[in-house]
Parts: structure tokens; sequence; C-alpha cells
């Protein structure tokens, strides 16, 4: 059996994790007015192989707005993207390690470039690295 690696906690939420007999499982919890940035990613499982499910990276507890724009494009503000959530379209803030790009189309959460980190939700830049 390997061991699970321990999960890094998501920015404005916790983890609540414990071991069970094929491994170890992790619940997120998110601040209040704040949800994950993936919707389906609350509930995170480790197996005997150490795998985590469906990532090893936790998703952030971001801002999500149901206020979006009725104009052209559905715009959200500068930092957020728009994001189905229960049938209504809403605007939820780019998580940590990325940043907020309109370079084709419509707004998106880009990964930050090697080289180059953002360690705050809902920015437009990444920062060098030291």
């Amino acid at each position: 059996k390997k061991e699970c690696k321990e999960l890094v906690p998501p920015k404005n939420g916790t983890l609540r994790c414990d071991s069970w007999l094929l491994g170890k499982f992790c619940q997120l919890y998110c601040n209040t007015g704040f949800a994950p940035f993936e919707e389906d990613a609350e509930m995170y499982a480790c197996n005997q192989g150490g795998v985590w499910s469906p990532s090893s990276k936790v998703t952030d507890c971001v801002e999500v707005s149901e206020q979006v724009a009725k104009g052209f494009g559905r715009m959200c503000r500068r930092g957020a993207v728009t994001k189905q959530r229960r049938g209504k379209t809403v605007c939820v803030s780019c998580p940590s390690g990325t940043w907020w790009s309109v370079i084709t189309g419509r707004p998106k959460c880009v990964d930050c470039p090697g080289g180059t980190y953002q360690t705050e939700t809902g920015q437009t830049t990444c920062g060098e690295c030291p």
C-alpha cells in the first residue's frame, strides 16, 4: 500500500480528511460567500496506490456572484469568468495559480506560465518567480 501525499488546502476554505480501509478521503469546505472553482470537486479520495481522485490539486474556493451582465458576451468583472451553476450563469473568480486572459475569444482562467506564479484568486496577471 502506497502512502497518500498530503493535499494542499484551498484558498478561502479547509479540508477535513479521514482514513478508511482503502486509503484516505478529504471533504472540501469553503468559507461563507465562497464556492469551489470546479463545481464537482468537493470530495477527494486516495486509493491504495496513493493516487488522489479527481486530482491531487485541490480546487480553490473562490467568490461566486450571480450578478452577470445581460449585455454582449455576458461578461463578468476582470478576474472572473462565467460558469454554469445549478442552471444559472454566474461569475466565478479565477483560482490561484491562474490569471484572467482574453487573448482569444471569451475570458478564461489560464495557468501561470513557467517561471511565474499567482497566490491570490481573481487576478489579471502572474508575477515573476523570485
